[in-house]
């Protein structure tokens, strides 16, 4: 019982660290990942804003493929760069100081 204590430490610890997020929620900072292999950087207050979006209902029906396809190499093989830049400028647009077009 001694030595299972310790190890339940690390559990709790890892879960307090982690947070209970769900599927989707668990993609947000691998985008991050990936936009900054891209060569442009994602802020914090933009991860933030993408497990916001992916919260309660929001996702519920998404989990599943949110399971299935948010691990590193699908989501690289399912996601250009061009896809993260145009999904990051819409779930945390970034002010740019340029002036906005009517398209």
């Amino acid at each position: 019982m001694r030595t299972l204590l310790p190890l339940l430490g690390i559990a709790a610890t890892l879960a307090v660290l982690t947070g209970c997020r769900n599927s989707c929620q668990q993609i947000c900072p691998r985008m991050q990942a990936y936009a900054e292999d891209c060569g442009f950087t994602v802020t914090s207050e933009e991860v933030r804003a993408c497990v916001a979006s992916q919260s309660g209902s929001a996702s519920r029906d998404d989990r599943a493929v949110c399971r299935d396809a948010g691990d590193r190499s699908t989501l690289r093989d399912e996601w250009t760069c061009d896809d993260l830049s145009d999904y990051w400028a819409r779930v945390a647009p970034v002010d740019t100081g340029a002036p906005e077009s009517d398209l």
